[in-house]
């Protein structure tokens, strides 16, 4: 086996089952239960074929496993380029935030017991530093179970299903040490909105949910003693101001902002997703929350669905964030006259934008493709003459919407 291998990912093969993956081992000379040393990273996301004793041989199979993935489903899909957790579809499918990411099947999903977690943590507690179990169930999660999360650094159990009782005793235990935590779509009682705030300080990384508006004041307090807060992820706010949340954010230290409100897909009828309707909330982002992020010379990363904030304000954002790597800018249909992206030319270090409803005038085009960009999505409801784009040295990939991919291969484009 080649000495550089340090990750295993079958998560891209989420149909593999036990004889394939036997095969593929026998193949890379990797034997089960040998201790191979240099494997740190093992993602089985999504692999719902593979039997519970396959999933524990391979964990339990390399000694210096440090990162460990064992979510539901397979994250980052690319085939509606969109964010995980972004869009939620509606009815709920078995999970405990009542909602279900519109790529997601419940028959295709990974299952990990917890009584099956337990073990395999138990047999690493020294190595085991970050885990993703998304969409796992940890209802039956106690204090002595609890302990096996003590040793983690980066923990993500964003749409899991446990108890509030549950989640401040996995915080009691773990949240000393943990320094990145995600738990999209998870609803947090006042006990626990307490609990993050004065047991994860630590915390350089948080995604959160919060679909109450009657928690913003929890929200805020949580947030004001997470001192070296760098990483902010706020979904499913359907109403209430975050001025005063963003406000509470260190601007000499935050990289990254994602701010999206409520935002669900209802079938019409019959479960295709040809037949789908949306309802977005608009984002009560104010032009006095947009300036505090004037001082944020470290942001790096910064998406923005709906916000109230005006086409002259947004000019003034890129002026002041010339350091932008990342950017996406969510509008309402009806919102489409404005152009918001006057001040795009300032974005001189923006690597990837993301464009949904937003006017895209020509000299915008030409702008973007004078940008050291690698990737562009536009999903606009006009004509878009995207070949502007070709002109562009460093852009690998254009997404125009569903089945109009485009990626460079050398010298040349390709539509996916």
């Amino acid at each position: 086996m080649p000495t550089c291998w340090t990750h295993l990912d079958f998560a891209p093969y989420s149909n593999i089952n036990n004889g394939e993956l036997l095969n593929f081992l026998k193949d890379k000379h990797i034997r089960l239960y040998n201790y191979t040393p240099m494997i740190t990273r093992l993602d089985l996301s999504g692999c719902w074929c593979l039997s519970q004793d396959m999933i524990v041989g391979l964990s339990r199979s390399f000694s210096s496993l440090n990162e460990l993935h064992l979510n539901g489903y397979r994250l980052q899909s690319t085939k509606y380029q969109e964010r995980d957790h972004l869009y939620q579809m509606r009815p709920s499918h078995d999970l405990a935030s009542m909602t279900m990411d519109l790529s997601k099947k419940t028959m295709y999903q990974l299952k990990v017991p917890l009584i099956l977690l337990v073990s395999i943590l138990g047999d690493m507690q020294d190595n085991i530093k970050t885990l993703s179990i998304q969409y796992q169930d940890l209802t039956p999660i106690q204090y002595r179970y609890s302990t096996i999360f003590s040793q983690i650094q980066h923990l993500d159990i964003s749409s899991c299903t446990l108890s509030q009782a549950g989640l401040q005793t996995l915080l009691r235990k773990s949240g000393q040490q943990l320094i990145s935590l995600k738990m999209l779509n998870i609803e947090l009682n006042t006990l626990t909105w307490l609990s993050l705030g004065q047991l994860c300080q630590k915390l350089i990384c948080l995604h959160i949910s919060c679909t109450d508006p009657g928690y913003l004041g929890c929200v805020r307090h949580c947030i004001s003693n997470l001192n070296e807060l760098q990483d902010f992820r706020l979904t499913r706010m359907r109403t209430g101001s975050l001025d005063s949340i963003i406000q509470k954010l260190n601007p000499k230290i935050l990289t990254r902002l994602d701010l999206s409100p409520k935002m669900n897909i209802y079938l019409n009828g019959l479960r295709k997703f040809a037949a789908i309707k949306t309802t977005e909330h608009d984002l009560l982002l104010s032009e006095m929350g947009v300036s505090h992020l004037f001082a944020c010379h470290q942001l790096v990363e910064l998406r923005l669905c709906f916000p109230i904030v005006s086409a002259e304000y947004l000019y003034t954002l890129c002026r002041y964030l010339p350091q932008l790597e990342i950017f996406e800018l969510r509008r309402q249909e009806h919102q489409q006259e404005v152009d918001d992206l006057k001040g795009l030319n300032y974005l001189v270090n923006l690597k990837e934008i993301y464009l949904y409803s937003v006017i895209v005038t020509n000299q915008c085009m030409d702008t973007l493709a004078m940008l050291p960009l690698r990737h562009v999505t536009l999903i606009c409801h006009r004509t878009i003459d995207h070949t502007i784009l070709y002109r562009s040295k460093d852009l690998k990939s254009i997404h125009l919407g569903q089945n109009f991919s485009f990626q460079k291969n050398g010298n040349h484009w390709y539509k996916l």
